[in-house]
């Protein structure tokens, strides 16, 4: 998977199950930000574009985040609900669990 939002990383985890017709996705990455946006894209194609709440850190600050997929193979992780972005600097943690359709 290509990462996009960290210059460093404290943890970094990216995991998937095929189960046919969807993936399982987890996701745990923390480290040093270093964009307002993060993207991770991955080596395989979804055909759902439906959010799911994730748990974010954005700047050292915890709260609710959103992911979707923008393309069909890309995962655009805001830092809230309502699809803010991130701050450039600071602590970012991106932590998930949810399915997606093939």
């Amino acid at each position: 998977a290509t990462i996009v939002g960290w210059s460093s990383y404290t943890y970094n985890k990216i995991q998937y199950k095929d189960l046919g017709d969807s993936y399982i996705i987890d996701v745990y990455i923390s480290g040093t930000s270093n964009s307002g946006t993060t993207t991770i894209v991955l080596p395989f194609t979804l055909t759902s574009n439906h959010g799911s709440i994730v748990f974010i850190t954005n700047n050292g600050t915890s709260a609710a985040g959103r992911v979707t997929c923008i393309a069909s193979n890309t995962l655009d992780f805001r830092s809230t609900p309502s699809a803010a972005g991130w701050t450039a600097s600071g602590t970012k943690t991106v932590t998930c669990n949810f399915t997606m359709k093939k």
